[in-house]
Order: structure tokens, then C-alpha cells, then sequence
């Protein structure tokens, strides 16, 4: 958990994520891998996070933010469109 140093080319990154979720080890590595700065937010610790999330999206996580654009799930395509990435330098 923690901020990184990078920005998308987008904006701030935000990713809401639950201990143990797949999907959210999924969309750090894709942000990881392209050096996409994130703050992860843990909703089992952060309870107004939670809360967010609950009323958001169901309690699903993750939920991506990017510039106020909200993504619940991990959709790799649609990701890679909210970061402004190109499809040759979103693959990998």
C-alpha cells in the first residue's frame, strides 16, 4: 500500500483495493509495469473508503480512478483509454 512516484499521462491515479482481490493484483501490475504512479487505498482499513466503494460500486473493487473517471473491475483495453496509453505501449 502506498503512493508511487510517477504520473500517468493522464493524471492522479487512484486504485481502491481489498486484501486478497485478484483483479486489483492484476491492475497494480499493469500500472507497475508501464510506471504509472498510483495511490492504492486499502477499503478494509480505510472505512470511509469503504464506504465510497459500497456506495460507488456495490463494494466491488478494485475501482480505479483516473482524472475523476471512475472504473469498477480491472478492463485492461479500457484502462489502457483512460491513461491516454497506446495500444503498442499498453501491450506487454
Amino acid at each position: 500500500m502506498g503512493a508511487q512516484t510517477r504520473k500517468s499521462a493522464k493524471g492522479p491515479v487512484t486504485i481502491y483495493t481489498r486484501p486478497g482481490c485478484t483483479a486489483c493484483r492484476w491492475a497494480k501490475r499493469f500500472l507497475a509495469a508501464r510506471g504509472i504512479a498510483y495511490t492504492e487505498i486499502d477499503v478494509a482499513q480505510d472505512s470511509a473508503a469503504g464506504r465510497w466503494v459500497t456506495l460507488r460500486a456495490s463494494g466491488e473493487t478494485p475501482v480505479i480512478v483516473v482524472e475523476g473517471e471512475v472504473m469498477v473491475g480491472f478492463d485492461r483495453q479500457r484502462l489502457e483509454r483512460l491513461l491516454g496509453l497506446s495500444r503498442r505501449q499498453g501491450r506487454g
